[in-house]
């Protein structure tokens, strides 16, 4: 019975008449050979327990190094944007709305500036256009003075200075200067080439006195106004014989 216990480590309680004292000192050897069974399975037990915790150790990998939370901090530190206040937003508005008017008022003055240089260049060529042509019209009148000076005699019919003649040449000469004095100036001809920009040829005369078409005679004064061609002069022109 003793070698089937120790094999099979099962505890069986055993009740023997008698003495309980006899009984206890016959079960001491016994009881003594469970307890260092008992204690090499729980030695055994013992040395298994660090094997498992090792393998679960190693099946887990090795453990991360400890974060320094303060050494994170000082490496990578956390800029804080400045706050903006509405006083601050308020000036940048102003100030690119002031830059904005700022750029449309120039503008709005370089076009009023070109604006008024056009009207003011529009309103002379207007008033030397409108001149010019009352200056045309003026023309059929010194005509008529030049026809009246050159088949006015120099003396009357009773000897006497040509008073009429004299006076019609002061009258003349006033109207002529005030022509001159408003920008109207003759056209030279007669001894000049032809231009066909200032002379009008209505006739021509064969000769050999003078080159070919050259202005032998002036039918017509020709005038300018401020260098713009009121009127061509009428002209004879020489030409080959």
């Amino acid at each position: 019975m003793s070698k089937n216990r120790s094999s099979d480590s099962i505890k069986i309680p055993i009740e023997f008449e008698g003495d309980p004292d006899d009984g206890d000192q016959q079960d001491s050897p016994k009881k003594d050979k469970q307890k260092e069974e008992e204690s090499k399975v729980s030695a055994s037990e013992s040395e298994v327990i660090p094997d498992e915790q090792e393998e679960a150790i190693v099946d887990v990998g090795p453990a991360d190094d400890p974060v320094d939370n303060d050494k994170d901090t000082k490496a990578d530190p956390v800029v804080e944007k400045p706050e903006v206040s509405a006083a601050d937003q308020q000036i940048a508005t102003l100030r690119s709305e002031k830059q904005a008017l700022f750029e449309q008022l120039v503008r709005r003055q370089a076009e009023f500036d070109n604006f008024r240089k056009r009207m003011e260049r529009d309103k002379l060529e207007t008033f030397d256009r409108a001149r010019s042509e009352t200056l045309k019209q003026l023309l059929p009148i010194v005509d008529n003075f030049e026809r009246a000076l050159k088949h006015t005699p120099v003396r009357d019919d009773e000897g006497n200075d040509g008073v009429l003649r004299t006076g019609v040449e002061l009258i003349y000469k006033q109207f002529t200067d005030l022509l001159q004095r408003l920008g109207l100036e003759q056209i030279k001809a007669v001894g000049q080439p032809f231009d066909p920009h200032l002379h009008e040829a209505v006739a021509t005369t064969p000769t050999d006195e003078c080159t070919e078409n050259t202005v032998l005679e002036e039918l017509q004064r020709g005038y300018l106004y401020n260098g713009k061609l009121v009127r061509p002069a009428t002209v004879r022109v020489a030409a080959k014989k």
